[in-house]
Formats: C-alpha cells, structure tokens, sequence
C-alpha cells in the first residue's frame, strides 16, 4: 500500500516548489500515481522520484513535449528478449548526466564572473584617466 504525500509534503522532501508539483501533476500526471481530493493532491511516496526526473528534465533545459517524450521512453515497458537499459539505469544515468551538467555550469560562470570582474577594473582605470572634471566642478572651482 501506498504512502500519501500532500504537495506540501513533496516540497518539503524533494525542494521542488509547490506550484511547480502541481504543474507536473497537470502535464505528466499520467507517469505519476497520485489522487485528488477536491482541490488537495495526494502523491505516492513511490512517485518522488519520478518528479526529481521531472524537475531535473526542467532544470537541464527541456520542455513540456522533450519531458513527455523522455518519460515515454522510460516507461515504455520491453519486449520479451530486449536488452535494452532498465528504467532505474534509465534514471541513473540522467542524475548523473544533471550532476555534470551543473557542475559545468557553475565552473562556467565562475569563469564568466571572473571575466566580468577583470574587464569592469579595466573599464573603470580607463574612464578614471580620461575623466574631466564634471560641469559643476568647472563652473564653481573658477576664480
């Protein structure tokens, strides 16, 4: 039997914002199993996971059709013989593949922030050496 979690519960557990559960809910909820008690949802604890998958599909640039098609693919139950990856590498591999993606993307505006920095003293020593005096420090400082 499942254990029910309100969308309050989920946020608190997983860090995904309340609005953007409901969301998932609402564009994917045929991937997840949850039920509706008048405006409330209620999700099984097996479901957290799948909405991590969600919100990493986001995170990593997707949209709502990518999201649809990728967990078309994980779900997509195997013909007897296949050998094919299994839904939790499937899962694996895409945590690892947004872990990498994030740390890249951190090294990257570490570089991009240190560039700024280096460019903004540049720019500031220039105009301080090419600075006139302003009008008013022109106009009151004549004898």
């Amino acid at each position: 039997m499942a254990d029910w979690l309100s969308v309050t519960d989920v946020e608190k557990v997983t860090g995904i914002p309340n609005a953007s559960i409901r969301r998932y809910i609402r564009n994917h909820g045929r991937h997840l199993i949850f039920k509706k008690d008048q405006k409330d949802y209620f999700i099984a604890s097996e479901s957290v996971k799948m909405m991590e998958i969600i919100y990493l599909f986001y995170a990593n640039g997707m949209d709502t059709e990518q999201v649809e098609e990728s967990l078309e693919e994980m779900t997509i139950p195997k013909a007897e013989g296949e050998n094919g990856p299994t839904s939790k590498e499937l899962i694996e591999k895409i945590y690892e593949q947004s872990l990498l993606n994030q740390r890249q993307q951190q090294a990257l505006d570490e570089k991009l922030k240190k560039r700024d920095e280096k460019l903004t003293a540049v720019l500031r020593r220039k105009t301080a050496m090419n600075e006139k005096p302003s009008f008013f420090k022109r106009l009151f400082n004549k004898s």
